[in-house]
């Protein structure tokens, strides 16, 4: 059962379960969540952020990130780490916020997903259940972007946009990736709404 944790935050963590069992929570979560005066929280999100860490220094950071967004691009925001292991086990962190300054609630969600033993391929599986329909969906790949990881190319084949940070991957690499994504090289990789747009944290 969801207890808030402080006036303007509902919580709920779980220790190996499915994703659709995290979907489920979420849920349980918004239907739960009013104001003072008994009214239903507005949802606000304006997309479904993924971001991809590959260390546990980075959630700190991608947490961080996405709070300050959510004052201006609120959004369903899914943090994916993976971790070492032999057997499968997928541990969550579910966030609902309020903000504060919303007259009737209005609200975004953060989910953490620490995916031990998950195999790289198959990542997309553990984050569609989380999706909002019919919303864009943007990767934020925090490591070296390369395409060759299947992990990447996993969570790309879900999504309509890719932020990376140039200044961690090698130059050639990054040019390679770019010809691919813009279909001019091969044909290219698409997310639900066509064809994938590349942001540069490094250029803003």
């Amino acid at each position: 059962m969801a207890t808030p944790v402080v006036e303007s935050e509902l919580r709920w963590q779980g220790k190996s379960v499915r994703a659709d069992r995290v979907a489920a929570r979420l849920l349980d979560l918004r239907e739960g969540a009013a104001d003072e005066d008994g009214y239903p929280l507005t949802r606000a999100s304006v997309m479904n952020l993924i971001v991809y860490a590959t260390e546990p220094g980075q959630v700190e950071a991608a947490t961080r990130t996405v709070d300050e967004l959510a004052t201006r691009h609120p959004s369903r925001a899914i943090v994916v780490l993976p971790q070492e292991g032999q057997r499968f086990s997928l541990d969550a962190d579910v966030t609902l916020h309020r903000y504060p300054l919303a007259s009737r609630g209005l609200v975004f969600e953060r989910v953490l997903l620490h995916a031990k033993g998950a195999a790289p391929a198959g990542l997309d599986t553990l984050v569609i259940p989380l999706l909002i329909p019919h919303l864009q969906s943007v990767l934020w790949w925090m490591g070296d972007p390369d395409l060759s990881d299947p992990a990447m190319r996993s969570l790309l084949a879900i999504c309509d946009r890719l932020v990376v940070d140039s200044s961690l991957g090698d130059p050639g690499r990054l040019a390679g990736l770019s010809l691919q994504v813009t279909g001019t090289n091969q044909a290219p990789m698409t997310g639900a709404l066509g064809r994938l747009v590349i942001g540069d944290l490094n250029w803003s």
